[in-house]
């Protein structure tokens, strides 16, 4: 049988008051007027955030004219070679040095 709490550090009475906290809210109300209760505040719609404006450099699908004008850089190049000659060389192994 499990043991009920055994690393429990969290105690739950009824005497807490449910406190909710908003990410990135400031409190406006000095820390007297906090400890008083109040009136609950109706829910406010948030306000709609405008539309982002376009920018030039913005993303854009790849093109095969983009591939076709664009260069293979040095590092690309070396790599495929080695891919290649390390091809080359486990079959050269298998073949015949197996």
């Amino acid at each position: 049988m499990a043991e009920a709490q055994r690393f429990s550090h969290i105690k739950v009475s009824d005497a807490d008051d449910d406190i909710v906290i908003q990410a990135g809210a400031v409190s406006t109300v000095a820390p007297e007027e906090a400890a008083a209760p109040a009136e609950r505040p109706q829910p406010v719609e948030p306000a709609a955030a405008p539309p982002a404006p376009a920018r030039e450099d913005a993303y854009r699908e790849t093109t095969l004219e983009d591939l076709e004008s664009s260069t293979m850089g040095t590092a690309q190049k070396a790599v495929i070679v080695l891919a290649v000659l390390g091809v080359i060389a486990f079959a050269v192994w298998y073949c015949l040095l197996r």
